[in-house]
């Protein structure tokens, strides 16, 4: 593996702002005027940028603002600045210079990966219905030997074996309604 001297290491913690157009381009899928405008308004409330013809690039592992070659531009300068083919027309100098924005602060605002959409948990359904018929035809057997006084009682009996990690309580509303007719209708 090649040596990759302090600069290099130092130039790849930065982009060029038309490294950052084209990024946000792909990760918004937006043209270049709606790109440049989401960059102007990230600038305007985050200042973090740099002239790469200048002196030194600043150590941004701090995110150090008022050390270095630190592009001093208002948020107004940020909003309006002039950008052509990649450079921006500096205010002070008035030459056309390229402008680094610090990677760690694009790749905040624009991941490169999408946020991975949230999965429903992989879980079978159950079929209440097929899982609660022993249960039934046993309450129906405990209320005819008296075993228990009436459905309710016999499901109260039952329901910490039924199906499901619901509350006993939902589970005795759940085979109370099962058993009401032979046929044991379905739970919604």
């Amino acid at each position: 593996m090649p040596y990759i001297s302090e600069a290099e290491r130092e130039r790849a913690r930065w982009m060029t702002l038309g490294e950052v157009v084209a990024h946000v381009m792909e990760r918004e899928r937006c043209d270049q005027c709606e790109a440049l405008r989401q960059i102007r308004l990230l600038l305007s409330d985050h200042p973090f940028a740099a002239w790469e013809d200048g002196p030194a690039l600043p150590d941004i592992s701090y995110r150090l603002i008022m050390a270095g070659p630190w592009a001093y531009l208002s948020s107004a300068d940020y909003r309006a600045m002039r950008v052509c083919n990649g450079t921006v027309l500096d205010p002070v100098t008035q030459r056309w210079r390229v402008l680094l924005l610090p990677k760690v602060s694009v790749l905040a605002a624009w991941p490169t990966e999408p946020p991975a959409p949230r999965r429903k948990r992989d879980v079978p359904r159950i079929d209440y219905g097929k899982a609660d018929a022993p249960l039934v035809a046993e309450m129906r057997a405990m209320v005819a030997h008296g075993k228990a006084k009436d459905r309710t009682d016999a499901a109260r009996a039952l329901a910490h074996r039924a199906a499901g990690s619901a509350k006993d309580e939902n589970k005795v509303r759940r085979l109370v309604s099962r058993g009401s007719d032979r046929k044991s209708k379905p739970h919604k």
